[in-house]
């Protein structure tokens, strides 16, 4: 909210606060050097062992300057082991600028608040901080990071390569995690092959049958209906049970007006000791051939457990491949109610759609 920023120190004597600031350090942000606008007043300061001498030092983290060239809003005073703090040039700092970044040029507030880590397990700590925009309605989004350290200068050249690094193993997790689920999956079809037994009526598929013809029958124009599955859910190995359905509500145009036909109910599950309630909405994205389901945001019943896998902003789609959730969601067998659910409301809602 002002223009400058300037530390202040005082040392103790004796129980009495002494202002010696100009002997200890020499800080001169609220100053206009050279024609150079200097740090706005807003930041935090941090007092860690940065060079790793034994002493604490300064790490000042300012929002910049907002003006055109403006100065950077990172600041690291070091300490010479006698309380005498002097300040790290701002040349030694590998600052990712705005032109770095493909599509991005407004060359203003150039840093937020940074984060002192050991990147490269060598001298002095090394730090993180963010670029960003100005803020505005239409602009207010984060765009990279910038990499400060003093002992082993990161270039471009080798943030490129970390990026490219951080994108493979991403790719390959992933790849991992859909092969992982693969194999679940047929180890479950494999099971209820070879063992009908374990999908034969239980107390717990009884008391289900019974809530379906009282809850969930839903019956379209031209006689369409549909229940979730074809057989029980083997229980004992999935733990996993949808108990019913109910106000179940259907239209032919999504929300805003576009060509998606959706279905909106409540739906009740069951795992372990959990009983889950929340509402649900079924979307048909004709143009992808998939459909769409996710769990009404902050609508959620039962235990806070539940958040491992259906946090807020998380959507299943498609083959549910989205992070931790579907990993979470097939060890409780849930997964597997769910896309067969999915699979009868696509062809549902793929048949109102030919008829229309």
């Amino acid at each position: 909210y002002y223009l400058g920023r300037k530390i202040l120190i005082f040392i103790n004597e004796e129980g009495e606060l002494i202002e010696k600031t100009k002997t200890l350090i020499q800080d001169e942000r609220d100053q206009d050097i050279e024609g150079r606008p200097q740090n706005g007043g807003e930041g935090s300061i941090r007092l860690v062992d940065h060079d790793r001498d034994g002493d604490l030092d300064i790490i000042d983290s300012t929002g910049g300057s907002w003006e055109k060239n403006g100065r950077f809003g990172y600041a690291i005073f070091e300490n010479d082991g006698t309380g005498h703090f002097t300040a790290i040039p701002e040349s030694e700092f590998v600052i990712l600028r705005d032109e770095m970044l493909e599509g991005y040029s407004s060359n203003r507030s150039q840093t937020s608040i940074g984060y002192p880590i050991d990147i490269d397990g060598i001298g002095r700590l090394d730090y993180a901080s963010f670029i960003h925009s100005p803020y505005s309605p239409a602009i207010n989004a984060i765009y990279g990071y910038t990499v400060l350290g003093r002992d082993k200068p990161i270039t471009q050249g080798e943030l490129d390569k970390r990026k490219e690094w951080l994108i493979k193993r991403d790719e390959e997790l992933r790849e991992e995690l859909r092969e992982e689920l693969r194999k679940k999956d047929e180890e479950l079809r494999e099971e209820l092959r070879k063992n009908p037994a374990s999908s034969v009526a239980t107390d717990h598929s009884k008391k289900f049958d019974e809530s379906m013809s009282k809850l969930s029958r839903i019956v379209f124009e031209g006689g369409d209906s549909f229940t979730p599955f074809d057989y029980p859910i083997p229980l004992d190995t999935s733990g996993a049970l949808i108990v019913g359905f109910k106000g179940f509500k259907y239209g032919l145009k999504g929300p805003g007006g576009r060509d998606r036909p959706w279905i909106e109910a409540r739906i009740h599950l069951k795992y372990g000791s959990h009983n889950i309630s929340t509402n649900l909405q079924i979307q048909y994205v004709d143009t992808m051939m998939v459909g769409r389901l996710s769990f009404m945001l902050g609508d959620w019943g039962g235990t806070k457990e539940i958040y491992k896998f259906a946090a807020t902003g998380k959507y299943f789609v498609g083959s549910w491949e989205i992070g931790n959730n579907r990993g979470a969601m097939a060890e409780l067998g849930i997964d597997a109610v769910l896309e067969d659910i999915q699979t009868k409301v696509r062809s549902i809602l793929y048949n109102i759609d030919a008829q229309t």
